[in-house]
């Protein structure tokens, strides 16, 4: 049987990530190779639950949970009500009581969409919760951009595009940690994330009002990035230009002796 694409999944079920925001043009070249395997994912934010009917549609093998601060859903054995994404404690409660530590696939962030709680929620759930391979996706990463407005009760954006608490800008300096295998002797590649994030991403993507994150594998890690640094040595440790501290000191000209003519006293004792 074929499958249905997002986009017709979506369309048919009125999905704004699909219909408004346009999240098919991207994930799929993240997510359509594991369609056919019986995989786990975390979306966080239910809502209405239109999100989760789209990923229980687009993966049929797959077990499909769901986190949700306000809302819950008793028909639905895998939404969880009354967790609070910010919260590392009640994340870290929900992971193990279902033993999904570093047993997740694919971690879809759709919550309330609040920059620290993404943070949050980015720092914990890609560690301890997604799989080595795993994708992890943060929808909605417009409020990172505001400097005022209210969602979901929050009044307080203090943030912008220059913000440094954006996640987005915090996003953007796994670029170059991605590329550390180029970084120069004593001066690595980091991020505000720290090491247990920066060691184990392989990938950033940025979409519009999305940014998919990449986790590596062991095997990728052994490959590509503990590589050693010799092969790059001429381009990543060339001595910086520096500009010169004092005047140089000329040099004397060398100059050939000036030829003269010889006296008569010369001359005659060249002849004796």
């Amino acid at each position: 049987k074929t499958l249905q694409s997002m986009w017709e999944i979506g369309s048919e079920i009125g999905l704004d990530a699909v219909v408004k925001y346009g999240y098919h043009r991207y994930l799929p070249m993240f997510l359509e190779r594991l369609r056919s395997f019986p995989i786990n994912l975390l979306e966080i934010g239910y809502g209405e639950g239109k999100s989760f009917q789209l990923w229980r549609k687009y993966f049929p093998k797959g077990t499909i949970y769901s986190i949700d601060k306000e809302r819950d859903d008793p028909k639905q054995p895998f939404m969880f009500g009354n967790i609070d994404q910010g919260s590392r404690a009640e994340l870290a409660t929900f992971v193990r009581t279902n033993k999904l530590m570093r047993d997740v696939d694919v971690i879809i962030d759709d919550g309330s969409h609040y920059p620290e709680h993404q943070i949050v929620s980015f720092k914990y759930l890609f560690a301890r919760a997604l799989k080595p391979g795993g994708i992890y996706i943060i929808e909605n990463i417009e409020q990172n951009y505001w400097r005022r407005g209210e969602s979901y009760g929050i009044t307080d954006f203090p943030y912008g595009r220059d913000s440094d608490s954006s996640v987005v800008n915090i996003m953007k300096g796994l670029a170059d940690v991605v590329n550390r295998q180029f970084a120069p002797s004593g001066d690595p590649f980091v991020s505000a994330f720290g090491m247990e994030i920066d060691k184990v991403v392989t990938g950033v993507f940025f979409g519009q009002n999305c940014i998919v994150v990449v986790k590596t594998t062991f095997d990728d890690r052994d490959k590509y990035f503990d590589q050693g640094y010799d092969q790059f040595k001429s381009y990543v440790e060339l001595e910086p230009a520096t500009e010169p501290t004092a005047e140089p000191t000329a040099e004397p000209i060398a100059t050939e002796p000036i030829a003269t003519e010889p006296t008569a006293a010369e001359t005659v004792e060249k002849e004796l």
